[in-house]
């Protein structure tokens, strides 16, 4: 009688030390980057300090797009850079990006309205006018889902200002923030927050009274203050997470408003644009 074949018994002994190998294989990979990083050496325990320290300085900014834009200041060498939330990604459709001069995106033979880019509530105070510090709107067309599943469409607005510190309107010496807090009757709340540097800095929380979810964040630089104000439905902005009430968040839970005010920065002008991009 001939030998049955077993191919599975036949072919055991070779699969058995495949089967080692690739179980090892990772530790065959940590063994030979511990050695090419010197063996658990100080300067490789270093890199990876760095690199945990890069990955908890990001945590905050994870829903906001990784490349800043950058909008240039009129009659400076200075651009505003900020990160603006991933809603922003121009690849996405029905988003927009205004400023004075802008066309009007459905027919770009007729200038945009100004309401389109510098909203009505922003000119009910006589006392300060932001408008000649005005760099760009940001808008977004969305249709975020409701608690019980309804669709409830609106538009985010994110407007951007640049005042200079020696503009002196009204009371002499009275800062940006003491002049919107009587031009809007704003709650001023001041936040410590980080920045993607790594350092630490105070920016300011407003909420206009009228309206609680059209929000101001004030972040002072050396020789600018820079203002966002964010406008938007309340349904919206509740589904969004734009804003919380809460001072002390965790970095995994930072509102969209607040993370793109801790990214912005005050900068030397470069060569970059200022459309959004992921």
């Amino acid at each position: 009688m001939m030998p049955r074949f077993e191919p599975v018994y036949c072919f055991y002994p070779i699969l058995k030390s495949t089967m080692t190998l690739i179980l090892k294989w990772p530790l065959v990979v940590c063994v030979l980057a511990l050695f090419c990083g010197g063996c658990g050496s100080a300067a490789y325990e270093e890199q990876f300090a760095k690199t945990i320290d890069s990955l908890h300085r990001e945590e905050p900014f994870r829903n906001l797009l990784k490349t800043p834009v950058a909008l240039p200041i009129p009659e400076s060498d200075e651009v505003v850079s900020l990160r603006l939330p991933k809603l922003f990604d121009a690849s996405a459709g029905n988003v927009y990006a205004f400023d004075a001069i802008a066309q009007n995106p459905l027919d770009s033979s007729k200038a945009l309205q100004k309401s389109r880019w510098y909203p009505d509530f922003l000119t009910a105070s006589k006392d300060f006018d932001l408008e000649p510090y005005h760099l760009m709107t940001y808008e977004a067309r969305i249709a975020p889902t409701g608690g019980q599943g309804e669709v409830s469409p609106g538009t985010l607005q994110c407007i951007i200002f640049a005042v200079p510190k020696k503009i002196k309107k009204g009371k002499k010496n009275e800062s940006l923030k003491d002049r919107l807090k009587d031009a809007f009757s704003l709650a001023w709340i001041d936040l410590k927050v980080p920045t993607p540097a790594g350092t630490e800095r105070s920016i300011y929380k407003g909420i206009y009274k009228e309206a609680p979810k059209r929000l101001f964040y004030l972040i002072p630089a050396d020789q600018f203050d820079v203002v966002l104000v964010w406008k938007t439905p309340a349904p919206v902005a509740l589904g969004l997470h734009l804003d919380d009430p809460s001072l002390n968040l965790s970095s995994k839970d930072v509102p969209l408003a607040r993370a793109t005010a801790w990214s912005v920065q005050v900068e030397p002008a470069v060569a970059k644009t200022a459309a959004p991009e992921n």
